[in-house]
């Protein structure tokens, strides 16, 4: 059960009351002031004032993302992004290394979108080629940093592991007793 308390506001005119026929007052006043269960109107489970019968995780995470629209916003740019990268050699008909001499420092047109440098290779080409490396490189820079991760927690537990396993040896009690006896948390 969770206590309500109620602040006066200016855009309630100052009563400090909810509407009378809002379900939040209805709850307030079934249950003399505090809201049943799970039951709370700003419980995050709670989907348009009802609470949804079944949620994980990972639905819970997905509503609260659909819910901020900068998060959206930048979810999508950094899935094109990717896609574009990922997709480079069918985007894009000129390879990456082809220099043409004859067309360098071209402003930006159809042929070339973004033009050409001094060697005459499409720009545009090669920010999509280079964000294939800058992705590469991001991957690695995680895999490294997720198995550095594993090792250390690995270690942790290992040495927790052994620490409660000596301190048992020294109180010469079981698992269950560890606690109530010694005075150690399981």
């Amino acid at each position: 059960m969770t206590d309500i308390k109620t602040k006066k506001s200016s855009h309630q005119g100052g009563h400090g009351h909810h509407d009378k026929n809002s379900p939040e007052s209805k709850a307030l006043k079934e249950t003399n002031g505090k809201y049943p269960g799970n039951n709370h109107p700003f419980d995050p489970k709670r989907r348009h004032g009802k609470r949804s019968r079944k949620h994980s995780q990972w639905g819970d995470v997905w509503f609260r993302l659909r819910k901020n629209k900068l998060a959206v916003i930048g979810m999508v740019l950094a899935s094109v992004l990717i896609l574009l990268a990922v997709f480079a050699p069918v985007l894009t008909p000129y390879s990456q290394e082809t220099q043409d001499i004859q067309n360098q420092f071209q402003m930006p047109s159809w042929e070339h979108p973004l033009g050409t440098d001094n060697f005459g290779r499409d720009l545009l080409t090669r920010v999509l080629y280079g964000g294939r490396t800058s992705l590469l490189v991001a991957f690695m820079a995680l895999m490294f940093s997720v198995l550095v991760a594993i090792i250390l927690g690995a270690i942790y537990r290992r040495r927790r592991e052994r620490a409660e396993y000596e301190r048992r040896q020294r109180c010469h009690c079981g698992r269950n007793e560890i606690q109530d006896r010694c005075g150690f948390e399981v």
